[in-house]
């Protein structure tokens, strides 16, 4: 599956997508552990130690729009990515 990067996690794995394998049922939580097997640097960084989390502000977003997390569902014709999402004034 192709995940879009932004902000510190495209800038640490250095491309603007990556390719993940996830094993079914395909959910939130197994992509985000498939980019910290396949990508180690953006641990404690992006991803949480734990590897099933993503580390605020980034968000995992469906399709762009729909923030998700846990065990929400993923499905083949999604399309992932995962944002960095700053707040300021």
């Amino acid at each position: 599956m192709t995940v879009e990067l932004f902000g510190m996690a495209r800038a640490i794995v250095g491309a603007p997508s990556v390719e993940v394998s996830l094993e079914r049922p395909m959910t939130a939580r197994r992509l985000i552990a498939s980019l910290a097997s396949a990508y180690p640097a953006l641990v404690g960084t992006v991803i949480e130690a734990s590897r099933e989390a993503l580390i605020a502000p980034n968000l995992l977003l469906l399709d762009g729009k729909l923030p998700v997390r846990g065990d929400t569902a993923i499905g083949e014709g999604d399309r992932p990515c995962v944002l960095f999402l700053a707040s300021g004034g």
